[in-house]
């Protein structure tokens, strides 16, 4: 671990080297410059519980700017205790690295064929958003888990971009279209307006069309008889 001495100059020449000032640092760490003064001046021992927040406002992390190697303390430990405590240690250890395995096998479990794969196609991509080109469109081969797929038919699976339809279409999740040109009001569908696509839940009223997003920060959309409006499809839930 580093003398007070040590970090003091550590942490000067941090702020040589990023060009920040003793009264910037002292704003980042919530502290008088007059305090900051005399921790760098060495008229008063660095605050080690405040290293953190030293740290955070350096852009360093803590172990770094104290010269503290969690490993090597580790090591320093256990060597001093006795026989019977360092066993204790290593079964503690090896419960530890038998857990941690279990989590990164959960991938290689998730993986296996209880849930198998089926060849589709996907046909481009849905703005969860603002809206997204027609340009973007594509036609490429996907494997997708089976149990994803509804029971009731579609016709073409989108991609979704953006997170204004969360909870219920998350960012990147696939949605199946079925093709109509009929839709009720508070359906969820896809349009394709001023050539741009849209997936939202839709109100019909006599002069306009409002397209809503599930996700609250968004704000409604409202079409009507100037813009270019082509209805896709209705989602398959």
């Amino acid at each position: 671990m580093r003398t007070n001495d040590e970090v003091i100059e550590l942490i000067k020449e941090i702020l040589n080297q990023k060009q920040l000032s003793m009264s910037e640092l002292a704003r980042r760490v919530d502290m008088a410059k007059s305090a900051v003064s005399r921790y760098l001046n060495k008229t008063r021992e660095f605050p080690l519980n405040r290293a953190e927040d030293f740290a955070k406002a350096l852009g360093v992390s803590t172990e770094y700017l104290l010269g503290v190697s969690p490993m090597t303390d580790l090591a320093s430990i256990y060597n001093q205790l006795e026989s019977s405590r360092q066993a204790k240690v290593y079964e503690f250890s090896k419960k530890e690295l038998e857990e941690q395995n279990k989590v990164i096998n959960l991938g290689d479990y998730n993986k296996k064929d209880d849930d198998p794969r089926v060849d589709e196609t996907l046909e481009g991509y849905l703005s969860a958003g603002t809206g997204e080109y027609l340009s973007d469109a594509i036609a490429e081969p996907i494997r997708i888990p089976k149990s994803i797929i509804p029971e009731q038919p579609y016709d073409m699976i989108l991609q979704v971009n953006g997170d204004s339809m969360e909870p219920m279409f998350e960012n990147g999740e696939y949605v199946f279209i079925h093709k109509t040109k009929d839709i009720r009001s508070g359906q969820i569908g896809v349009f394709i307006i001023d050539g741009e696509s849209y997936l939202k839940k839709v109100y019909i009223n006599d002069d306009h069309l409002r397209l809503v997003s599930l996700n609250k920060k968004y704000e409604d959309l409202i079409f009507d008889s100037i813009n270019d409006i082509h209805l896709i499809g209705t989602v398959v839930m």
